[in-house]
């Protein structure tokens, strides 16, 4: 399941990096974690329904933000709901989960499409980096 997510979060981001539409990006990674019937699935509790609005999510204290096959998902949903790089990161930081991961993942997808972050990236490490 790493293999795949890995997989498709390469795909997403080559295509955002070659012009094609949030829609596309969003239609390919719902062909690849699409869950029809859940009753097929071998564990039902870690998956990602895609059909679920981000607003009308519940994630309280989901573990299954750690499971490939809800966080590649719920990157690009995310991703494809939201209008901006940042508005993109603050839906991570605003739930429960492994925010950092999912940000540094979500962040790749969003410079590819975005082609900037909307920070000024050199001062806030000058500020915040520590010399070596």
């Amino acid at each position: 399941e790493g293999v795949k997510g890995a997989v498709v979060m390469s795909v997403c981001i080559w295509m955002a990096l070659h012009g094609y539409t949030k829609d596309e990006i969003w239609e390919y990674c719902k062909k690849h974690y699409l869950v029809i019937d859940k009753n097929l699935l071998l564990d039902k509790k870690h998956y990602f329904d895609v059909k679920i609005p981000l607003s009308e999510m519940n994630f309280g204290k989901n573990r299954n933000t750690l499971f490939c096959s809800f966080v590649v998902p719920y990157i690009v949903k995310a991703f494809h709901e939201t209008s901006s790089y940042d508005e993109c990161m603050r839906q991570f930081l605003s739930h429960f989960g492994d925010s950092d991961t999912m940000c540094a993942v979500a962040g790749g997808l969003c410079y590819a499409f975005y082609g900037e972050t909307g920070y000024d990236v050199d001062n806030i490490l000058s500020n915040y980096s520590v010399p070596i």
